[in-house]
């Protein structure tokens, strides 16, 4: 009886993901034509609408990498990174465990000791 609710719980959630288009992605790109349009107008409408352009407080950032070689760890690295210093203000620690728990564990409580942090980011 256990074994056959695990098999359809496994059914249902093949038959969700197909049902939503994971196969047909194509990697992470940026938005294109008529549609990237109304977005980027909508995002200029909706921040007018709060109040303008405001300055981000600096912040101290630990990002929490499992494999720090692994593709989308050094997208999300690099790009953390490069916002960080260029137009955020904040200073970025990266933790790479190098696909260690133990090593990362042992990063992420060095940087802590290190100061305060604001907040944590965690890839994987």
């Amino acid at each position: 009886m256990k074994r056959r609710a695990l098999w359809l719980t496994v059914i249902a959630v093949f038959v969700a993901f197909a049902s939503a288009g994971c196969g047909s992605a194509t990697g992470i790109e940026a938005q294109k034509g008529p549609a990237a349009d109304r977005a980027k107008a909508a995002g200029k409408r909706a921040a007018q609408e709060a109040g303008g352009r405001t300055k981000v407080p600096g912040a101290n950032v630990m990002l929490l990498l499992m494999n720090g070689s692994e593709e989308s760890s050094v997208r999300l690295k690099t790009e953390i990174t490069e916002l960080s210093k260029t137009k955020l203000g904040w200073t970025p620690s990266p933790c790479d465990g190098k696909g260690d728990a133990k090593a990362l564990e042992m990063c992420a409580i060095g940087v802590i000791d290190q100061g305060p942090l604001d907040f944590i980011i965690s890839n994987g």
